[in-house]
């Protein structure tokens, strides 16, 4: 069964969340927020949803990665991870083969559930983007991604949130040594790999088109993905993201 929250950030078939981290020197805000995204470019963008709260914040490089917290997670070496990082790479070597491959047919199949301001954007940035170098996997930025998706599968698709008790999503990453970076969050049932990768570049409902933009990023080079399942063939998709090195 597939579910639409009106709370947060959202994409057909379940909710997500995307969120910047600025290059070190950037502001940090005041406390934090549930379910806040924002334009990978560090702007700040609201939508339609009142219940909405966008943020962002500058991320200074911190210490060593704290074994007690970021321990490997079995769910961040779930098969789907795996999928999901070939879909997006086949995306980033050629965005716009990419569309007229998949995302054609899919937003036709699909063209009640989309609206022509996300699905004209995409097109215009999938053939101006050019071709992306393929993203590599990280070991501290899947530890970043498994944490949290240990985390969030809690809540069985109810709840996106980049923060956990006691520790920000700032202080995650921080405390991986990653200094420029970002994420996005996905939840849903019964999704393919490639469908969550195509969900995430529609990114219908969020006017910020925020994953979108992490996705098309050339500043990230370097990625995390981990995956938390729930009962009801349900999972939580993390993606952390870090810049050139």
């Amino acid at each position: 069964m597939l579910m639409l929250l009106t709370l947060g950030c959202f994409c057909l078939y379940g909710r997500s969340s995307a969120a910047p981290v600025l290059p070190a020197g950037g502001n940090v805000p005041a406390a934090p927020v549930v379910f806040r995204s924002s334009g990978a470019d560090g702007s700040i963008r609201s939508d339609d949803h009142p219940g909405n709260h966008w943020n962002f914040w500058g991320l200074h490089r911190g210490g060593p990665l704290h074994e007690a917290v970021f321990l490997p997670v079995a769910d961040a070496q779930d098969p789907l991870s795996a999928q999901i990082l070939d879909y997006i790479n086949e995306m980033r070597k050629a965005p716009s083969a990419f569309y007229k491959k998949y995302l054609k047919s899919y937003i036709k199949e699909h063209g009640d559930r989309f609206t022509a301001f996300y699905t004209q954007s995409l097109r215009r940035d999938m053939q101006n983007a050019g071709n992306l170098s393929p993203f590599t996997t990280e070991k501290a930025l899947t530890g970043t991604a498994g944490y949290q998706a240990r985390y969030l599968k809690k809540f069985r698709g109810k709840r996106l949130d980049h923060d956990a008790p006691g520790l920000s999503f700032e202080q995650r990453l921080r405390n991986a040594g990653i200094g420029c970076g970002g994420e996005n969050l996905y939840t849903g049932q019964n999704r393919t790999a490639l469908q969550v990768v195509m969900d995430l570049l529609i990114d219908q409902g969020v006017r910020s088109v925020g994953h979108r933009k992490n996705l098309l990023n050339p500043q990230y080079t370097r990625i995390g993905i981990a995956v938390g399942r729930f009962s009801g063939n349900g999972a939580v998709v993390v993606m952390d993201f870090g810049c050139k090195p």
